[in-house]
């Protein structure tokens, strides 16, 4: 199912493309997280967790700040990650099910 932003603004906070609005030091931090973290999956298996719930996770974590979908999925498309299906307003990725073990409430608040 595709699901459709509500409005420009909505569209523009959840394009890859935010990815290139971060400051470099914004950019280290998100993809040391994600390298450090995430884990890629060799089965292409697509159960992971979303890129909306997946940008929550890394807020909530020691290094994390806030950030957009969007600049989520460009993250992530740098880090090497190819997701599920493009046109889906949440992206899914290849990772290992380790990760649908994390609690965000238990995460330290930055």
């Amino acid at each position: 199912m595709v699901i459709v932003a509500k409005n420009q603004r909505d569209l523009e906070i959840n394009r890859p493309t935010e990815y290139e609005k971060l400051y470099l030091f914004e950019k280290m931090m998100l993809s040391g997280w994600i390298v450090n973290t995430l884990l890629p999956y060799k089965i292409k298996s697509y159960n992971s967790p979303t890129s909306y719930r997946l940008k929550h996770i890394f807020e909530k974590s020691p290094t994390g700040f806030y950030i957009s979908n969007g600049v989520f999925k460009g993250a992530m498309l740098n880090a090497g990650f190819t997701p599920k299906d493009e046109q889906h307003l949440n992206w899914t990725f290849t990772l290992s099910r380790k990760l649908n073990n994390i609690d965000p409430a238990k995460l330290p608040r930055w």
